[in-house]
């Protein structure tokens, strides 16, 4: 586990796209029209209305449309998940970029959300279809959200979302502190908080009334200079002590607090030395003397950063303040989370000085996380919510006493809950099997037109910019990838011209580089499959069709012992669940209790692509004339960008295919098309494959040349493919690429591309291919440098764009370019309800 983590148990979808969050909680600034583009339609991967929330006004960087989400209760958002209009591929728009603001009751103001670096803008999507997830550098605390789309040029914007976080269960509603240190070129101010700053004693600045970096869920790394906008810190030349005040919304029984601090001792940083902890019950600046006094013995051999526990012995408090002391040598102090260990009470009359006597309580030196099972270097707190009261008295504390008739009267009622519990638990359970065998089953609709007509596109976009990254939020590390690499670690090892890259033992279709991890793959029970057919066999075993549920699925099995080749089989399983788009197929589950280990993914009724727009063209030959085509302009297009927007979402991810083709492109009865690979059984299509001295077989026809002759696997390898897969859709698949040279001509034609920047023989345009799709589409991605090919999200674009050039379709009238009226809140700071505007 990484020092800088987000709570794992806080990343919930909240409810847009389950409709937990109901349509009267969603409201806009206003809608280019209420009905179809409304703020309703705005929840991730929904198609209602036109497919989107769209605002009336186009945006720009001074507009502030925005689409707002309003929570009973205060909630934590830890990551927004963004969609453009994608409306069965009519819609263009989606957004470059957005900004988030929120409002919540003890704040009683808007406020907007900012990165460790000071980041307002978050980057967007780069294509309506795929879903973008972006995670916040700490979590933020909020009743009402916006998000605010913006743009560096004006464009028209839609948008769709998913908010993901979970409730706030705690009870703070605030804390103040110094406002930190800029010191030595080190930035170490807690930018995220969200309160006011005010001018304190002797000029000190302060943080008052608001929420920040001490709060939002993320550790600190060891290397604070490294990486500094995670830490909250105080240079010992600008203060003596640093003084935290905390204030909850209610009185509390507080037991424990920690500390997430550092000491990096060779950079400058060390554990407190001291800290003086003070309690109040009520809202004034009153503490009570009977503080708790805590001394630190300080770590000489060990630099990590760690929590520090301090045990407060049960005290009531509604307000805690901490004076922390520096280390013996300590330049600075540096805490980047503080967390409370705390139970609700019940009404109990308030501490008076009358009820204790005036004295401090004083522990005795003790290391760092000796006490309560903490290891060396501690463990991350949970706050703990109890039900048990305490009554405070005198130097004591003692649970309340109950009469022994009441005893026995609670054993007997614990007993019948227990019984409750267990009966509630096996109910949860039946229930929890009875869904995942529901959502086992796969949909099958044969309908006679695979093809529906997707692309009748109605708007245009505005023209595409490029995202300036200083002003943007990047991508924060520990997320989906951390390291970008220009090529995906190679199966093939490098050589000159004249030997082949060979590849090792491993080879799997998708490349996983730094891919966030997710949960395993559902187990399948063995006696659920019913074996319909085979379909082939490979390198791994067999691919089988069978029946589960009453539903076809496809399951590839392992027919080795071969502890390697089951690795290699896992690993492609795992790798293939991670991905999750319309386009890619999906997997079901695994079963691995016995041998040989099954593989389950959905089935296409239709087939892999190549194999049914062959026999759509043959079953269809006698009853068309010269003169018809197949398919229309319309069902290419569906199908082309389908494809494209596939290899995008796998772009987005960081997976590298390496063997993208009509045959690994498969058709599901509603015409969906969807990219996977049944690379096992590559009996069905040996063909297609051309073994490197007789060892190893290599689909080089849909190869480029750094591919086949330098091992490298890229993105721009996969562009490619792409265009060679567009030019076999254009054919009707009649015909192998580069069907008039032999594997040995082909391997030629591509060497003379690398030694001489020219191919001896090109794909020629289809007939049926139109030619800007040939020109301007096609033939740049066969382009000698992979830097010069463009990228699979560019190809989506273009693609999109032809569509909406060509289209027949009027264009509505542009919006009024004028920015809407701010909206009002009432005396409290609650939003007026927004109106959506016609």
């Amino acid at each position: 586990m990484t020092d800088r983590v987000l709570d794992r148990q806080c990343n919930k979808a909240l409810g847009m796209e389950s409709g937990r969050i109901k349509d009267s909680q969603i409201s806009a600034s206003s809608s280019f029209d209420e009905l179809s583009t409304g703020p309703q339609n705005s929840r991730l991967n929904s198609e209602s209305g036109s497919g989107a929330w769209c605002p009336l006004n186009q945006i720009n960087e001074t507009s502030h449309e925005f689409l707002q989400i309003e929570f009973p209760e205060d909630v934590v958002v830890s990551g927004i998940e963004t969609q453009g209009r994608f409306d069965k591929g009519r819609g263009m728009e989606f957004p470059t970029g957005y900004m988030i603001e929120y409002w919540r009751t003890s704040l009683g103001r808007w406020a907007r959300y900012k990165d460790s670096e000071g980041n307002e803008i978050l980057e967007g999507n780069s294509d309506t279809r795929s879903a973008v997830m972006k995670i916040l550098d700490g979590a933020i605390v909020g009743k009402i959200f916006r998000i605010i789309p913006v743009s560096e040029v004006t464009r028209t914007v839609c948008l769709r979302i998913e908010i993901h976080g979970c409730s706030f269960r705690s009870s703070l509603s605030s804390y103040s502190a110094a406002v930190g240190s800029r010191y030595d070129n080190l930035d170490l101010r807690d930018s995220t908080y969200d309160g006011d700053e005010i001018e304190g004693k002797n000029s000190e600045r302060k943080l008052k009334n608001g929420i920040g970096k001490l709060f939002d869920g993320v550790l600190g790394e060891d290397n604070f200079e490294k990486k500094p906008g995670f830490w909250v810190g105080w240079n010992r030349n600008e203060m003596d002590t640093v003084v935290l005040e905390f204030i909850f919304s209610e009185r509390r029984n507080f037991s424990s607090i920690f500390f997430h601090v550092s000491n990096s001792r060779k950079h400058g940083a060390e554990l407190f030395s001291e800290a003086k902890i003070f309690f109040s019950n009520s809202d004034d600046d009153f503490y009570s003397s009977r503080i708790v006094n805590f001394e630190q013995i300080p770590d000489l051999k060990f630099e990590t950063s760690r929590w520090v526990k301090i045990f407060l012995n049960y005290r009531v408090a509604k307000k805690i303040k901490i004076e922390l002391s520096f280390g013996e040598t300590a330049e600075w102090l540096l805490v980047s989370e503080v967390k409370f260990e705390s139970k609700k009470i019940s009404k109990l009359p308030l501490e008076t000085e009358d009820e204790f006597e005036l004295q401090s309580r004083r522990f005795s030196k003790i290391p760092v996380g000796t006490d309560d099972g903490f290891n060396k270097f501690g463990s991350i707190p949970a706050e703990i919510e109890e039900d048990s009261i305490l009554s405070i008295k005198s130097h004591s504390i003692s649970v309340l006493n109950l009469p022994i008739e009441t005893n026995s009267n609670v054993f007997i009622f614990c007993v019948i809950s227990l019984g409750v519990i267990l009966i509630g638990i096996l109910i949860l359970i039946f229930r929890l099997n009875s869904r995942i065998s529901k959502n086992q089953t796969l949909p099958l609709k044969i309908t006679p037109n695979p093809f529906p007509q997707y692309y009748e596109y109605k708007k245009c976009p505005t023209a595409l910019s490029t995202v300036s990254t200083k002003r943007y939020v990047g991508t924060p590390e520990g997320r989906i990838f951390e390291d970008e690499e220009e090529y995906a670690h190679p199966d093939f090892g490098t050589s000159n011209y004249e030997i082949y890259s060979l590849p090792e033992e491993s080879n799997f279709p998708f490349g996983n580089q730094g891919f966030e991890q997710r949960d395993s793959p559902l187990e399948i029970q063995r006696e659920s499959l019913e074996f319909v057919q085979n379909l082939g066999s490979g390198k791994f075993g067999t691919v089988d069709v069978y029946r589960m549920n009453g539903k076809l699925v496809a399951v590839k099995s392992l027919k080795s012992d071969s502890p390697s080749m089951e690795s290699e089989f896992m690993k492609e399983i795992h790798v293939m669940s991670q991905l999750n788009h319309p386009n890619i197929v999906k997997v079901i589950g695994v079963s691995t209790t016995s041998k040989p280990i099954l593989f389950v993914s959905e089935f296409l009724q239709n087939r892999d692509l190549r194999t049914f727009l062959s026999q759509l063209e043959n079953s269809q030959n006698n009853s068309l004339s010269r003169s018809e085509n197949v398919l229309s302009q319309e069902q290419f297009l569906s199908t082309v960008t389908q494809i494209a927007a596939g290899m995008a979402y796998l772009e987005s991810r960081k997976f590298v295919h390496r063997d993208l083709a009509a045959r690994n492109c498969f058709v599901d009865s509603d015409g969906t098309i969807k990219i996977g690979d049944f690379g096992m059984s590559r009996s069905l299509s040996e063909s297609d494959y051309y073994k490197i001295h007789g060892e190893f077989p290599l689909p080089i026809r849909w190869m480029s040349p750094e591919a086949v002759f330098e091992g490298k696997f890229s993105h721009k390898n996969d562009t490619w493919a792409l265009g060679v897969t567009l030019w076999e859709v254009y054919g009707m698949c009649k015909e192998r690429p580069y069907s008039k040279l032999n594997d040995e001509e082909v391997i030629e034609n591509l060497r003379n591309l690398m030694e001489k920047n020219v191919l001896r023989e090109y794909l020629p345009r289809p007939d049926l291919c139109p030619p800007e799709i040939y020109s301007e589409i096609l033939v740049p991605c066969w382009r000698r440098k992979p830097a010069e090919r463009p990228s699979l999200s560019s190809v989506y674009r273009s693609i999109q764009i032809f569509q909406c050039s060509s289209s027949s379709s009027p264009r509505p009238p542009p919006p009024n370019r004028a920015a809407p009226v701010p909206p009002e809140f009432d005396s409290e700071g609650y939003s007026r309800r927004v109106h959506h505007l016609a």
